[in-house]
């Protein structure tokens, strides 16, 4: 990637980041601002002058350069996000997917069936079973917390980038208003993507690599397909780059059992109470999120983006941008139908789907800045 398209993509990252925390700002400001238009733009702009700042200054992070301070400054900052979060308790608050959450795994374990509860379930059966063990640790909040700390490792892992880069990602992501509101709410649309993310890599690294590995990673993806439906999109755009120039015969092996992975999680309980699951269960729920027009426009883009992706790294930053897409595509139709203040103000949107995108902008975020020219003009001086 020469400099003038890298720069490109960091300016589009910078949009992509701003505007979506302008968005979160601008919502929960008016709570307690009179004029929260313009109050959200005064910390927008504080916001975009740390980020330059983060973005073009190593030496915020030069003594951090070291592994070991890598490791000792995301386990601090897990600490710390661990004690803001238990700061709020997720009874009171009742936002976020909390209380789904809890809900589902509590009903289970009861034996009543799951799906038919007051409190909605929009997941599909296995991100409550990921979710279980921290729900076994007392507070499953805790989720947020791993994920932020796998997160932080698969920047650790990727090559081509140098550690203090990766810490100006850290210190982005932990300056980010959604990224803090799923922390407090103990939401999970963030630590989704992230096990999302986790499960693309090592398809990356041992796709095609061992015998038997289409069917081995294709059933592990059809079960996480069975956490919410928009994982679809990144799964099209990675594998249909991936198979396109491997033989037929692999990719239905990986597509087939990636099917028995994901049908094997909802057999079970269309069995239970068949008419249930297909009313208030995760199919009839995510579907009432985007109309049929926006699906099929969202699937064919994501095809088309995984035919003409050249490079895996390229595959990531689109993923983000479609994923980015998607949502302002679906939350621009509720303003038009609905109108701003109900969009906004009114839950005719939930801006937290604007999360979706921001792990694999960050894993994909261009690095505009010559490390090796900023270490000689350091030695220079």
């Amino acid at each position: 990637m020469n400099n003038i398209t890298r720069n490109k993509h960091f300016i589009l990252f910078i949009f992509i980041y701003l505007f979506i925390n302008f968005l979160f700002i601008y919502k929960y400001i008016a709570r307690i601002s009179n004029d929260p238009f313009l109050t959200a733009i005064g910390i927008t702009l504080i916001l975009t002058l740390i980020f330059y700042t983060l973005s073009r200054d190593y030496s915020w992070f030069l003594f951090l350069e070291n592994r070991k301070y890598y490791a000792i400054f995301v386990s601090f900052s897990a600490l710390v996000l661990w004690l803001l979060m238990r700061q709020f308790n997720p009874e009171e608050i009742q936002v976020g997917r909390y209380p789904a959450l809890h809900d589902w795994i509590q009903r289970i374990l009861n034996g009543d069936f799951p799906y038919s509860s007051d409190v909605p379930h929009t997941g599909f059966p296995f991100w409550f079973l990921i979710a279980y063990p921290f729900y076994l640790l007392g507070d499953l909040g805790l989720l947020q917390i791993f994920c932020f700390v796998l997160f932080a490792f698969l920047l650790e892992t990727r090559q081509n980038a140098d550690r203090i880069y990766k810490l100006q990602i850290i210190a982005l992501l932990l300056l980010s208003p959604i990224f803090m509101y799923e922390i407090v709410v103990r939401s999970d649309l963030f630590s989704n993507m992230v096990i999302v993310l986790l499960y693309l890599n090592l398809c990356e690294r041992y796709l095609s690599k061992f015998k038997f590995s289409n069917i081995v990673l294709g059933f592990a993806g059809g079960l996480l397909l069975s956490t919410r439906a928009i994982v679809l999109i990144p799964f099209i755009i990675f594998f249909g780059h991936h198979f396109k120039t491997k033989p037929i015969k692999n990719s239905m092996y990986f597509v087939f059992s990636g099917g028995v992975g994901f049908v094997l999680t909802v057999i079970p309980f269309l069995i239970w109470d068949f008419a249930s699951f297909l009313a208030d269960g995760p199919f009839s729920r995510q579907s009432a999120y985007i109309q049929i027009w926006q699906l099929i426009l969202v699937l064919v883009a994501a095809g088309v983006i995984a035919v003409t992706s050249a490079i895996p790294k390229s595959v990531y930053r689109n993923t983000a941008y479609l994923l980015f897409a998607t949502s302002l595509l679906v939350f621009l139709t509720k303003i038009i139908s609905d109108g701003w203040n109900t969009a906004i103000f009114q839950h005719s949107f939930d801006l937290s789907y604007f999360i979706f995108p921001l792990p694999f902008l960050f894993f994909a975020l261009p690095n505009v800045k010559n490390r090796d020219v900023y270490s000689r003009n350091r030695r220079e001086s």
